[in-house]
């Protein structure tokens, strides 16, 4: 995992500020931007956790979670991510309600698509899904999807879609260099990672 000096600058909110956060009073607020709200945290534990507290907080369908560095990022099985500080586009939707033709089960992957065809248009690297929530490159793990949901009984309250893609990561550890890749690496040029934060919440609220 990253280094503490990774992460210099960034600015975490402690558990007093997530406290006030919920009175509406955070001393860090995040800086949102947009209807629905998009809301870009420098760092946070987790983003699908800060999403999933804001569904169970009455937070707006489609509210998007934007962070440049999770303490606790994870994936399948609770799998944790390598993702040097400002790298990497870290990210959740929170949904309502699922899009159309969609049910729960089939989100992930209904997300892995599009977003696979999203990045090949928008930065010519070829990308693809590999099931059951995988983005890859020639064999090689871009990203990951997880998809989680609150219920009552049979019905779902609220969902939520997190998705992590390795943009500007350049060096990955010796246990993850063969089995790992970036769009910096594919395509041999450095992205906004802001702006393919951007692309990405808008490809999962408009899938």
């Amino acid at each position: 995992m990253l280094a503490p000096e990774g992460i210099e600058g960034l600015t975490q909110s402690t558990d007093q500020d997530q406290d006030a956060d919920r009175d509406g009073e955070a001393t860090r607020p995040a800086r949102i931007e947009g209807d629905p709200p998009i809301r870009f945290h420098d760092i946070l534990a987790s983003t699908n956790t800060e999403a999933m507290r804001l569904g169970e907080s009455g937070g707006d369908h489609l509210t998007a979670i934007v962070t440049r560095y999770q303490t606790a990022g994870r994936g399948k099985l609770d799998a944790r991510w390598f993702m040097p500080a400002g790298e990497g586009a870290l990210l959740s939707v929170l949904m309502r309600r699922m899009p159309p033709g969609v049910e729960f089960p089939t989100l992930t992957l209904r997300a892995g698509w599009a977003l696979a065809q999203m990045l090949s248009r928008t930065t010519g690297a070829k990308v693809d899904v590999k099931k059951p929530n995988d983005l890859m490159i020639g064999g090689k793990k871009l990203g990951g999807i997880l998809s989680e949901a609150r219920w009552r009984g049979e019905e779902m309250l609220f969902a939520v879609i997190g998705v992590g893609i390795n943009v500007n990561v350049s060096e990955f550890p010796a246990e993850l260099r063969d089995r790992s890749t970036s769009l910096a690496i594919e395509t041999g040029r450095e992205h906004d990672v802001e702006a393919v934060s951007l692309d990405v919440v808008k490809c999962l609220r408009t899938m």
